[in-house]
């Protein structure tokens, strides 16, 4: 079981164009606020981080979902897949 705010979010501006804030999706909770310098030079990365950030559950569900489906295959190849996919989702869900 995880603490986070349950998924899906949802990257929205609020405010000024600077301001950003990662929702749910009735936007009654915020998940993270931040604003924005679009004059510092990694303006570009930091939306992108943000864009991540806010489909996080929805990548932390298909991660957990793809371990499944892998396990029920019996390749020994992917053994190190599912076991890195696993300390992820631990790290992630700790």
């Amino acid at each position: 079981m995880t603490a986070h705010t349950p998924g899906p979010w949802l990257l929205v501006e609020q405010g000024d164009a600077n301001e950003y804030v990662i929702v749910t999706p009735d936007k009654k909770e915020w998940v993270v606020a931040f604003r924005l310098n679009p004059g510092y030079p990694v303006y570009t990365q930091e939306i992108a981080n943000a864009r991540l950030i806010s489909v996080a559950p929805e990548l932390l569900e298909s991660l957990q979902q793809c371990v499944t489906a892998m396990k029920v295959v019996t390749s020994s190849a992917i053994i190190p897949f599912i076991e890195r996919a696993e300390a992820v989702i631990k790290k992630a869900t700790l």
